[in-house]
């Protein structure tokens, strides 16, 4: 690998770390049975370090130009893999060990990556976190297939996608076939007002909490969707704007008059159809605004809302926008990106992303995966992130939270399975961990369409509410 520009969206998700918050997603994969810490570098170095990314590190040009990917002399993956017994007895052992990945920086000067092997008699799980400038969601799913027995041998490098693919010079091509409705997105964008009120953004204080749900069906989730006249993702939506009505109203949140819509950063994906079987590398997504309800309502008035709100933004260009938007910044001094990121980070209160993940149960070593799940960074000013991941047939939900936010993660998890239970005839088997809650995006071997196309295009949700998440 020779030093590669990194791209102007990638620039910005780099430099949208902060002392007390750094963009990273981190990853979980619970496995059956015991995985020691030799076997698990093995199958690194043969299906994940052909990969060029997870040998670069970064190399910011400062004042001169922008940062781009330099390979690591100093490689070794002995300093990005670390091991430690799992306390199964003690199940909340698991929980605080992704807490910790979570709020532990990755290190400086090295490629931003880590790997965390937690091992156990009888199951064993690995927790992975890697800096959202390596790569969204869709590009992170497809290194995870590439890393299971089922895919071994497949090692190629993310796809580029169909020729003229490159998103800021796509998004530039559909805005120009509408210039008045891009120019009214950017001024809606620009004035949207700052997010108040009980979960406006905190201080933030550098310490994140994880949760996360149980595995519901994701069939149970569509047929309940489609007999109330919404998506998977409306429901979902719905359900995730129940969950936090619940948990703010059930304190102990700052005072101040409670809010009626609670307004998401939700990620929608822009890649062109991928030249095969694996998407290309890097972030390559815009955002959208959306408020979600959390008034106290019956749960189809919810779901007319969110269903209501979420056809408009599939009808504008608010996602090619955003994207426009976070490629000038990735170019623009560090501190002017700076006040670009916190004006409109401060204009919501969370983000909310939605990866569709494999739908057949994978193998990692011969060992069998039982639950594959992530959590979404809440980058600069935001405090709150919700990720949703459909995994053989099931859809989890992950929640982390800076510990100054008033919503406690588990509290969120507990109302979202409260709010989906109705979804599910069978209620999953609880773990015996703390509870949590789900959701999931339309997923069955198609791609939801979303926000951000312009009128008559549709476009692929990558991650959350209403499809998408970020990109991780």
């Amino acid at each position: 690998m020779t030093r590669e520009p990194m791209s102007r969206v990638d620039a910005a998700w780099l430099r949208m770390d902060r002392p007390e918050n750094t963009a990273d997603i981190v990853v979980l994969l619970r496995l059956a049975g015991r995985l020691t810490p030799p076997r698990l570098r093995t199958l690194l170095e043969q299906r994940l370090l052909p990969h060029e990314r997870f040998r670069a590190r970064v190399a910011d040009a400062g004042a001169l130009g922008g940062p781009a990917w330099e390979p690591d002399p100093r490689f070794s993956i002995a300093r990005h893999l670390s091991a430690r017994p799992l306390r199964e007895a003690h199940p909340e052992a698991l929980e605080a060990a992704v807490s910790e990945a979570a709020t532990q920086p990755l290190p400086a000067g090295r490629p931003p990556w880590r790997a965390l092997l937690l091992e156990g008699a009888e199951e064993s799980a690995l927790v992975v976190k890697l800096h959202h400038c390596m790569a969204d969601g869709v590009a992170l799913v497809s290194v995870l297939l590439g890393l299971s027995d089922e895919h071994a041998g497949r090692v190629e490098a993310p796809a580029p996608d169909v020729p003229g693919g490159d998103p800021l010079r796509r998004g530039a091509r559909a805005l120009l076939r509408d210039p008045l409705a891009a120019a009214a997105a950017l001024w809606k964008m620009a004035t949207l007002p700052t997010a108040t009120g009980a979960l406006a953004p905190p201080a933030l204080s550098g310490r994140r909490t994880v949760a996360w749900s149980r595995s519901w069906p994701l069939e149970d989730v569509r047929a309940a969707a489609r007999a109330g006249g919404g998506t998977v993702n409306d429901a979902l939506l719905a359900a995730l704007s129940g969950a936090l009505s619940r948990a703010l109203r059930a304190g102990p949140v700052p005072p101040g008059p409670l809010p009626d819509d609670v307004r998401a950063l939700v990620p929608v994906n822009l890649r062109a159809a991928p030249a095969a079987g694996v998407a290309g590398a890097g972030n390559q997504f815009g955002l959208v605004f959306l408020d979600l309800p959390v008034e106290p309502l019956a749960p189809d008035e919810r779901l007319e809302i969110v269903r209501g709100r979420t056809a408009a933004l599939k009808r504008s260009p608010d996602a090619w926008v955003a994207l426009g938007v976070l490629g000038a910044l990735g170019f623009a001094p560090p501190a002017l990106e700076r006040l670009g990121t916190a004006f409109f980070s401060r204009k919501a209160s969370l983000v909310v992303t939605n990866v569709p993940g494999p739908q057949r149960r994978l193998h990692l070593a011969g060992r069998r995966v039982d639950e594959l799940l992530f959590w979404v960074p809440h980058p600069a000013a935001l405090g709150l992130g919700v990720s949703v991941f459909s995994y053989a047939g099931k859809v989890t939900m992950g929640v982390r939270a800076d510990a100054a936010f008033p919503i406690d993660p588990r509290a969120l998890a507990g109302a979202l399975d409260e709010e989906l239970a109705a979804f599910a005839p069978r209620p999953p088997a609880r773990r015996a961990r703390p509870p949590a809650a789900a959701a999931a995006p339309e997923q069955d071997g198609r791609q939801a369409a979303f926000a951000g196309a312009p009128a008559g295009r549709g476009v692929r949700v990558i991650e959350a509410g209403p499809a998408t998440s970020p990109a991780s």
